[in-house]
């Protein structure tokens, strides 16, 4: 992906405010998160997302169009050692911080 592709990416980043929501809610409220750390859970994001993406993009019939759905989403996830009841539910959030109790292989 080319550095212009990156910098439109950008615009989708989450606040910082909100990722900062995020690790204390997994972590521990006394957790504390440097900026460059922010900078680069906030790059990982994106990646995660461009990789789900593109692994899971298929071609319409007339072979027009790319398509991503959410079949093929989760067939991605799944592949990827990730469960759709783990990434959905919201009981899933309360066990971030315990990898135990993840269904990641």
């Amino acid at each position: 992906m080319n550095e212009s592709k990156f910098g439109e990416l950008a615009k989708f980043l989450y606040p910082n405010s909100t990722i900062s929501r995020i690790v204390k809610l997994s972590v521990g409220s006394n957790c504390r998160i440097s900026r460059n750390a922010l900078d680069m859970i906030n790059r990982c994001s994106i990646l995660f997302s461009i990789y789900i993406a593109s692994m899971a993009v298929s071609e319409s019939r007339d072979n027009k169009r790319a398509i991503v759905n959410y079949i093929f989403v989760n067939k991605v996830l799944e592949t990827s050692g990730f469960h759709l009841r783990d990434i959905l539910t919201p009981q899933s959030f309360l066990y971030l911080g315990d990898p135990e109790h993840l269904s990641i292989t």
